[in-house]
This record gives structure tokens, sequence and C-alpha cells, in this order.
């Protein structure tokens, strides 16, 4: 399919280890359901995302305590979405232990505050760029991690616009547009 050569020629990987400040951090992306039932066109299969999710953050987990010596924070970016305080990302917090963070996308959800399941936070910042989300975390001795600020930003004339990363955006916009809109009309 070509949704699968696209990911190979972009250099896609199932999850990236990031170190930054002596914190390492693994990072993993993911579709759920009713984003797939969204691109019926894209011709993949979804396999159950809490059980990809799951295999994910076992693997690189294990990898950055054999590499670097310590457990990662665990982020998830996910393209399935939260509804009323439920929903996917809701139920992937519930079934796959491991993730720290859940960004949620997809719905175009707005969390004033973010959800917790269990000892994952789930955070969205709401639709098209509208806001930054910033978060901070904190590690205990226990080894668990607490969440200790959560803003979000408006992105409006007050914000400064960072050239290199609106460079980069139109330029994505463009591929999207020529590799996949432009088909559509």
């Amino acid at each position: 399919a070509m949704v699968w050569d696209a990911l190979t020629d972009y250099g896609v990987e199932d999850y990236v280890i990031l170190e930054r400040g002596g914190v390492y951090y693994v990072i993993f992306g993911l579709v759920g359901y009713d984003s797939d039932d969204c691109a019926p066109n894209s011709g993949m299969i979804l396999e159950d995302p809490a059980v990809a999710a799951q295999r994910v953050v076992d693997k690189a987990t294990a990898e950055c305590i054999e590499k670097y010596g310590v457990e990662p924070l665990v982020i998830a970016l996910s393209h399935s979405g939260t509804s009323g305080g439920q929903g996917e990302d809701y139920e992937l917090a519930e079934k796959v232990n491991g993730i720290d963070v859940i960004v949620s996308g997809h719905t175009h959800t707005i969390l004033e505050q973010p959800l917790l399941v269990g000892g994952t936070y789930i955070v969205s910042c709401d639709e098209y760029g509208k806001n930054l989300g910033v978060i901070k975390m904190a590690y205990h001795t226990d080894g668990t991690v607490e969440m200790t600020d959560y803003q979000l930003i408006p992105i409006n004339e007050n914000v400064e616009e960072d050239p290199e990363m609106a460079s980069l955006v139109e330029h994505y916009k463009g591929e999207v547009e020529s590799n996949y809109l432009s088909k559509y009309g």
C-alpha cells in the first residue's frame, strides 16, 4: 500500500528514544479505529491499538533500560481521541501498562485539565494549532511520575512565530496537498 511506502520513505520507526537534560523519553504514535475509518482509502489493516501499543511500550522500555540503565518517560502521540471524558484514548490508558502521557488528537477535544486514568495522563489542546500544550512532570523515588503543571497557551498574535517551524509546516502542507489531497480534487 502507498501508506506503507510513505512510512518507509520517511524513515518512520515504531518508536524513538530521546534524551534531553539527562531524562530519557520513549515517543511513539498510533492511530485509532475511528480515525482509521475516516481514511478508508489508506489500504491499511489496523492492528488492535492497545495490543500494538503494549508491544511497543514493552520493547522500547526494555531497550532504554538495557542501553541507558534508566526507565524512560513514555509518551504516546495518539490519533484516537477523547470524548466526554471517555473515548479511545481513555480505553488505551486503561488497557496498556507503562504509558505516562497520551497526547490525544483526532477528536479536536480541548482538555482544560488532563485526564488521569490509572497512572496515565491524557492531554489534548484543541484543534488546528489553536493552543500550545505545556506539561511538566516530576519523578518520584518509587518510580512513579506525576504531572506537576499543565498549561494551554493560546496561539495568537501575542506568540511570536518561529520561522524554522513555520517553514517546516508549510513544507508538509505542500507535501500533503501534492501527494495526497490533489488526487481527490
